[in-house]
């Protein structure tokens, strides 16, 4: 029922975006090409400290694993820690479809044609095309889980920890390892796991203990999600009276 309802949903949000077709095309040629100049730009300065074949493997593991497991449900999954802080979160609890659901239908993101255009390009370009592939879905999962965990962790602290761990966590999968101190590299991979998530799979290919590392931190994040939302729906308090 889920799977049927967002298709559904997806389907009409689709077609509501194309009615305003230039605007679409022209916002998300400018998302893919914002896209380009930042990867290339990052990938500029890191150079000295990676290969080329390194960077772009990982650059488009992550780009697959935010475009399948994110780009389209941001409007609702990415901005949990607002809707928990706001007492937003009765309108997907009072219907009969999981909350859950809800939330991810919440609102198509019109930007994440141009996030997906960015995969492709990248996907045609890195080597190791079937690998790249199969871990981009992979990641997908685990990215989704850890946007999941860091926002339902909202339920339960008043501050903006929440949403700062998650900017952070999303903004270290575009940096390659190696540019981390060798001292703090593991406590940042495991903590804030985007580089785990997209050049995890690109390091165990050179040490096979990364696939170790990759599953225990995707096993604990997805425990850790299931907890935090479960408990935390439990806890949360509506701004109604």
């Amino acid at each position: 029922m889920g799977a049927r309802l967002i298709w559904r949903f997806f389907k009409l949000n689709l077609k509501a975006l194309i009615e305003y077709r230039h605007e679409f095309v022209l916002s998300n040629l400018s998302m893919l090409t914002s896209n380009l100049i930042l990867f290339g730009g990052i990938y500029l300065a890191t150079s000295k400290l990676v290969s080329l074949e390194f960077y772009l493997q990982g650059i488009t593991i992550f780009m697959g694993a935010y475009t399948l497991g994110l780009a389209f449900f941001t409007r609702g999954l990415c901005g949990l820690e607002g809707k928990i802080v706001e007492g937003l979160l009765d309108k997907y609890l009072l219907r009969p479809v999981d909350p859950y659901i809800l939330l991810l239908i919440d609102e198509v993101n019109p930007f994440a044609f141009g996030e997906l255009m960015t995969w492709i390009l990248l996907l045609m370009i890195t080597p190791n095309k079937l690998y790249v592939l199969v871990w981009s879905l992979i990641s997908a999962l685990f990215l989704h889980v850890v946007t999941l965990c860091y926002g339902s962790l909202q339920f339960f602290i008043s501050t903006n920890y929440p949403i700062w761990l998650k900017n952070i966590a999303f903004d270290t999968g575009f940096y390659p390892p190696r540019i981390f101190p060798e001292s703090i590299r593991k406590m940042i991979i495991f903590a804030f796991p985007g580089t785990l998530i997209s050049f995890g799979p690109v390091l165990a290919l050179q040490n096979p203990v990364y696939y170790l590392y990759y599953f225990v931190a995707f096993f604990v994040f997805a425990t850790l999600a299931i907890i935090f939302w479960r408990f935390g729906l439990k806890k949360y308090e509506s701004v109604g009276y």
